[in-house]
């Protein structure tokens, strides 16, 4: 699906002073743009979606691939599209779509949006998994401790059970609060299970938290910065097989 922002800059532009079929056939191209910022269309659909004789269509794809002395644009002379394999490479897509109109102003609509956006990220990775730098494999709780020297073998065998017990409760307390923030909530049994099998095996929350902390911030890359709106893995499917790993260390970076 095709996506450009538009805002009002474009009133100031010299394509204001094109024919209004010039003009049509620009907007319906902007229209068209994937993330790569290529339209992947032929000038017979645009004739068509426009409504445009066929050779009206050819004379204004003409004069938006032809330098322009009066675009406000340096580059590539001012000309606005270029024809590349599979369609028209809109020269300043890139530029414009990263474009804030209320860049610099903090209390912008775009400004807002991604200071909500970290607010929440950082309320993850806090939900999540807490301050996990430096913390032990398995958060201790408390368990009565036998004093006795004389504490006998069933006494001890019972003191095991009760540590294993207070393992358990603080792996589904983790895995729970994972759980709970994680963005597709599907097959939680079959998750719980990855989860407490990665644990119990020695792999440090902290190390699990890179890695699904980074599989976020990738799910968000994809989003923003190529137009693609990816859905997560399932939980378990990210825990198993180490794939987890493939995104420890990765960091969304906001355009600027």
């Amino acid at each position: 699906m095709g996506f450009t922002k538009l805002d009002e800059r474009i009133l100031q532009s010299s394509i204001m002073a094109e024919k209004a079929e010039v003009f049509k056939v620009w907007i319906a191209l902007l229209a068209s743009c994937g993330p790569d910022g290529v339209a992947r269309i032929s000038s017979i659909f645009l004739a068509s979606a426009c409504h445009l004789p066929q050779r009206t269509v050819d004379n204004a794809i003409e004069v938006l691939s032809s330098p322009d002395p009066r675009s406000r644009s340096l580059a590539d002379e001012g000309r606005r599209i270029r024809r590349v394999d599979g369609g028209y490479f809109v020269v300043n897509y890139e530029k414009y779509r990263a474009f804030s109109p209320n860049e610099g102003n903090p209390n912008s609509p775009g400004a807002l949006r991604v200071r909500r956006w970290r607010e929440k990220h950082l309320h993850l990775e806090r939900s999540i998994f807490g301050n996990v730098t430096g913390s032990p494999d398995v958060t201790p709780c408390n368990v009565t401790s036998v004093t006795s020297a004389s504490a006998s073998a069933s006494s001890s065998a019972s003191l095991e059970h009760k540590e294993g017990e207070c393992e358990g409760e603080n792996i589904e307390s983790e895995f729970n609060q994972f759980w709970d923030a994680y963005p597709w909530k599907e097959g939680k049994q079959d998750a719980l299970k990855a989860f407490t099998s990665l644990r119990r095996s020695g792999v440090k929350l902290e190390d699990i938290a890179a890695g699904v902390n980074g599989y976020l911030d990738y799910l968000k890359h994809e989003k923003i910065k190529n137009g693609f709106n990816r859905r997560p893995k399932l939980p378990a499917t990210l825990l198993r097989n180490d794939r987890w790993k493939e995104y420890a260390g990765f960091k969304y970076q906001p355009p600027l």
